[in-house]
């Protein structure tokens, strides 16, 4: 069969946001602006060092000594907001959360944390091991977006068995176990140098999502998990994962929930696509398995919101085609000057795990993020001059008075419609 296909899409699948509540993402308050206006904003990527400053008639100023107390009061800022994790009124600890974590998503402070890795990593592991509720699920994303923060440095020795002991925990509630489960794939993904260690944490997914009697929102999360360690799984143990889950992720396509099923249609893509880079034979596989992806990409059940029909009608029909040709819908994301191209599954599901962690945050880490930018093969960081700031917050103005234009102009359309009915 053909592969590597391209088909061009306008949009997004919107994956990424039926699996966020299913797989427990959503507990820490989302800190995107509303869709509007994250369009230009995320035009704006920035480390600490960024902030330029301007006089009264908007013109770049050169004030070293104002900017450089500006990065100082924030750096501060942010440290005792870390001190404070630990503090023991719950109050404090939840708003220093909050804090930390819109820092690490919109900013790269990799930096700023060296010598206090320690300390940090002490509160996260503390917090998961000893804390209920939200509360273990906020230190639970603190230690992925931690991870996002440090690679290799993250502390994954000693993070790794007390998320591993949350997950296996019967007595611990779906959302905690599923927000583990996520923190233990991505932090695995970030911060793990040892192949073997990959494979056995698979394993353990694997052991999640054969389990039917678990809620769907650990089955969603350990499938997701799953697929993100696979991306990255080692070529020998390849032809082993395909002969062992093609039919356990057949099985779960039957599924109730609608999120379970996507998740598994997309870890079915991935399968096919890995193999045939590998140069597996899964023809026989691929036949059996469009048969049924095509039922339920023209699924019409009544029972199902239409949301959620019209969801999965569009995942199963890009599904149906990476099966059937190897046809991959590509997508391409304007990321300051450059573009960054999501062309295989593996890219796909990359990009909607850090997606989903950092949300519009994550304009920033592909800008000035080391890491994220060899995850996705981007290269070193570009050089941004303050004229080159100068000229994005122009262009930000301009965007926002368009938009602004366009908005008036369509409620203005909308007014006449309804005075037309009057």
């Amino acid at each position: 069969m053909p592969k590597n296909k391209k088909k061009k899409h306008q949009s997004d699948t919107g994956l990424t946001n039926g699996q966020a509540t299913a797989s427990g993402m959503d507990v820490v308050p989302k800190l995107a602006e509303d869709d509007a206006s994250s369009v230009v904003s995320s035009m704006d990527g920035s480390t600490y060092g960024d902030y330029g400053m301007t006089g009264d008639d908007g013109r770049m100023v050169d004030d070293t000594s104002s900017d450089d107390q500006e990065v100082i009061h924030l750096e501060d800022l942010l440290l005792e907001n870390i001190d404070l994790l630990s503090d023991k009124s719950t109050k404090n600890r939840l708003s220093a959360f909050t804090y930390v974590d819109k820092t690490f998503c919109q900013k790269v402070v990799t930096d700023l944390l060296t010598g206090r890795v320690l300390g940090l990593m002490e509160v996260v592991n503390k917090g998961i091991k000893k804390a209920s509720g939200g509360e273990r699920c906020q230190t639970a994303r603190m230690a992925m977006l931690t991870s996002v923060q440090l690679g290799t440095e993250f502390d994954l020795v000693s993070t790794k068995p007390i998320l591993s002991s949350v997950m296996a925990d019967g007595n611990v509630s779906a959302m905690e176990r599923a927000m583990c489960i996520t923190a233990l794939g991505f932090c695995m993904f970030m911060a793990s140098e040892d192949s073997l260690e990959v494979v056995k944490v698979m394993e353990e997914f694997e052991a999640c999502y054969n389990d039917r009697r678990l809620h769907a929102d650990v089955i969603l999360a350990a499938i997701n998990s799953w697929c993100l360690l696979l991306t990255v799984a080692p070529s020998v143990f390849v032809r082993k994962l395909v002969e062992r889950q093609f039919p356990v992720l057949q099985t779960l396509l039957g599924s109730d929930a609608t999120a379970v099923k996507i998740a598994s249609g997309q870890a079915i893509s991935l399968l096919v696509e890995i193999a045939r880079d590998h140069d597996m034979d899964v023809d026989g596989e691929c036949i059996e398995l469009a048969d049924v992806l095509q039922d339920l990409a023209a699924d019409s059940n009544r029972y199902k919101g239409r949301k959620d029909r019209t969801q999965q009608r569009s995942c199963f029909r890009d599904f149906v085609q990476t099966v059937e040709d190897g046809t991959v819908p590509e997508k391409q994301i304007k990321v300051g000057s450059e573009t960054l191209q999501l062309d295989s599954w593996s890219r796909i599901v990359q990009y909607g795990a850090f997606r989903e962690l950092l949300g519009n945050g994550l304009h920033t880490h592909l800008l000035s993020n080391e890491l994220v930018r060899e995850v996705f093969g981007m290269g070193p960081i570009p050089v941004v001059t303050p004229a080159d700031r100068h000229m994005e917050k122009m262009e930000k103005k301009y965007y926002n008075a368009m938009y602004s234009k366009m908005r008036t102009q369509a409620r203005s359309k909308q007014r006449d419609k309804r005075s037309d009915f009057a």
